[in-house]
């Protein structure tokens, strides 16, 4: 009788070893967007017409300047991606470089550092801010893009840089029309704010770098949304094929697994 209660106790054992190894797939891609109100278009769900679709799940959380962005969100999530710094950028004393690095860039990287030490298994994947029709307001964008191409990623800091928003670039380099709003909410003009189009773009970017990150570089879905502005979405990442001057090359600061 004991060599029984022995025996049910081992096999219990060794099915719950199995249950905590046999992980979802889909618990790899689980995903969280920090971010302004960009993101706030962007849906988690299993409609892929109307959502990242069953096999990127998520959610989203919103913050519209860096100081809101909290890291303790991430706890759980394999993927963190973070589109944050317009609203700070905006701002009126952000006026120089220097004020943009002191006041914008580090309070930014020091939401990753925090982000790293609560959830050290997550990647965490950085969006540039995107352009706008503000000629001025592009220059501080430009700035702090340039600051993350040049400070953050080389340094290997444990970013993937969310690359091709270069696209949303006209050719004077402000915001295309193709993918903005003309009119905003309260019926006055409106230079920052995506339309479906642009939301729809940011989407794919966003989840196919997520993807291609999870998988080491290699496409595995047999069936894919693989085209961006009709470009592979690899190519998009790599900046191969047609692209614009504005587009940035620059590869992840992680190395494939």
């Amino acid at each position: 009788y004991l060599y029984i209660i022995i025996s049910r106790y081992h096999l219990s054992l060794v099915a719950l070893l199995l249950t905590f190894r046999s992980v979802s797939f889909r618990n790899k891609n689980s995903t969280c967007i920090i971010g302004d109100s960009h993101t706030g278009g962007l849906k988690f769900g299993s409609d892929a017409r109307k959502s990242f679709g069953q096999w990127f799940p998520g959610k989203q959380y919103f913050a519209p300047v860096v100081d809101q962005i909290d890291p303790y969100v991430t706890c759980g999530y394999r993927n963190v991606v973070l589109m944050c710094a317009i609203n700070d950028l905006k701002k009126p004393e952000i006026k120089n470089t220097a004020d943009i690095k002191r006041n914008v860039f580090i309070p930014f990287i020091k939401k990753i550092e925090k982000i790293h030490a609560i959830n050290p298994k997550a990647h965490v994947y950085v969006c540039p801010a995107l352009p706008t029709k503000l000629a001025e307001l592009n220059r501080k964008v430009v700035c702090f893009n340039r600051l993350i191409l040049t400070e953050l990623i080389p340094s290997n800091f444990g970013v993937t840089f969310v690359d091709g928003f270069g696209g949303f670039c006209d050719d004077a380099g402000l915001l295309s029309q193709q993918f903005s709003r003309n009119i905003g909410r309260d019926q006055r003009p409106d230079y920052l704010h995506l339309n479906w189009r642009g939301t729809a773009k940011l989407g794919t970017l966003i989840r196919n770098t997520v993807l291609l990150r999870m998988n080491g570089g290699v496409d595995r879905r047999k069936r894919r949304t693989d085209e961006v502005d009709g470009r592979s979405y690899r190519n998009v990442l790599s900046g191969t094929g047609s692209t614009t001057a504005a587009e940035s090359r620059h590869q992840d600061g992680y190395q494939p697994f």
